[in-house]
């Protein structure tokens, strides 16, 4: 299975409903929720792009499928679609690439550069979103 580069172009960076959501809840409760969950969100980013790039650099495909699935699950909670779509791929491919002992290092790297580029995007996207909110 090869990764669709081009076709993320297509997918939103972030549901917007998902952000107003979280702007909103964080209202009813008077904390600062997304930015909360932003924090975290760019923490594990930190520590999921070493893991990401440490798993690729040793082809380990079982650390490559288990980071992605973690990183895909922060993008979800944030409504950032485009990464949790990259990240879901991704999670597919190296689960695929388990069971054929098949790696493929050049998909693996572009994946990581997107994921990077995309989580500077993101990043900026929402608190550009969020200080318009406030």
């Amino acid at each position: 299975m090869v990764l669709p580069f081009e076709d993320y172009k297509n997918i939103p960076v972030f549901d917007q409903s998902k952000i107003e959501q979280l702007i909103q809840l964080g209202k009813e409760i008077e904390e600062d929720v997304l930015s909360q969950l932003s924090e975290v969100h760019n923490e594990l980013t930190a520590e999921t792009l070493r893991n990401l790039q440490l798993a690729i650099s040793e082809k380990n495909i079982t650390n490559i499928r288990k980071s992605s699935h973690k990183f895909k699950s922060s993008c979800g909670n944030l409504g950032l679609v485009r990464l949790h779509k990259i990240c879901l791929d991704l999670e597919l491919v190296a689960t695929q690439a388990e069971r054929s002992n098949d790696f493929d290092q050049t998909t693996y790297q572009k994946a990581f550069e997107l994921i990077q580029l995309e989580t500077e995007t993101s990043n900026k996207d929402i608190l550009k979103f969020n200080q318009g909110a406030a």
